[in-house]
């Protein structure tokens, strides 16, 4: 068996690692057939783990515990396998233990085979660390109470709120799109506070979204919030997964809309004074 502390077994634990990851780059593959040959205290499957058994058929056997008393599966050490044997093991990941480090290790190897990063240079050093929390940052939204006040006056006119900015990560290519959000409504029997607009552009922009799903988000909630006569949210913003890859296109915008109640009838002309408010004077 491998010895603790070898170079064998480090490489061993890599490949197991980016295994339970999921994910498998070529130049892990003997790794991951090496990994089986790691002692029965040092080996650990977390999620769906294969396991080519054929290159160390010599060994007898293999064993995968999970890092808690459920998912365990034995192998008998006086069992042969043959070769290209291909077991398939699924384990339970204990959701109480600290995977930071494991997923350092995962963006370290991503940015360093995908992009080149030097690890050893100390501007690329702490990278993977930085990568994560940039990531998590960007799609982790703020909690906020979304508070209302009795429409006491009868207010029946519209409400704007324009140019709210917002930055989301397109769900697709994991890269900003950024823009601005115009919302208006015409009060039912509740009001909101003007800070809660921009508060629930940035909550649901905070996710991996497209910018049709994040516009429909934002109209949903505040229509449950509010029950509004009229409700119009419209979102223009820039995707740089067209503008800085693919078709190169700067400064391209996109634009959608979801229009409630009033906004939605285009017998009336609440949606043109809309659309006029936020287009300088033109109702399109």
């Amino acid at each position: 068996m491998l010895s603790s502390g070898t170079d064998d077994e480090q490489l061993a634990k890599r490949a197991l690692l980016a295994r339970q990851l999921g994910f498998m780059p070529p130049i892990l593959q003997q790794e991951a057939e090496a990994s089986i040959a790691l002692d029965r205290d040092q080996t650990h499957a977390i999620g769906p783990v294969t396991v080519l058994c054929g290159a160390w058929k010599s060994y007898g056997g293999c064993i995968l515990p999970a890092r808690h008393n459920q998912g365990r599966v034995d192998i008998p050490e006086n069992h042969q396998f043959k070769e290209s044997t291909v077991k398939t093991f699924t384990a339970k990941r204990d959701p109480n233990e600290d995977w930071q480090g494991e997923l350092e290790a995962s963006a370290a190897h991503l940015l360093a085979n995908a992009a080149g990063l030097n690890l050893k240079d100390p501007h690329g050093a702490a990278t993977p660390a930085r990568f994560l929390r940039m990531l998590k940052e960007l799609t982790t939204p703020e909690e906020f109470k979304f508070t209302t006040f009795p429409n006491s006056e009868d207010n029946d006119e519209m409400i704007t709120i324009r140019d709210i900015p917002f930055v989301s990560l397109c769900n697709h290519h994991v890269i900003p799109f950024i823009g601005t959000a115009n919302i208006a409504y015409i009060p039912g029997d509740r009001l909101a506070g003007l800070s809660k607009f921009a508060r629930t552009v940035k909550y649901f922009a905070h996710s991996l979204n497209v910018q049709e799903n994040l516009t429909k988000q934002i109209a949903d909630f505040l229509e449950e919030m509010l029950q509004p006569r009229a409700l119009g949210v419209v979102l223009d913003a820039e995707h740089l997964c067209m503008t800085i890859r693919g078709v190169q296109a700067p400064g391209a915008q996109t634009r959608t809309a979801s229009m409630r109640g009033f906004f939605a009838d285009h017998d009336r002309t609440a949606k043109a004074e809309f659309m006029a408010t936020i287009n300088g004077g033109k109702s399109r």
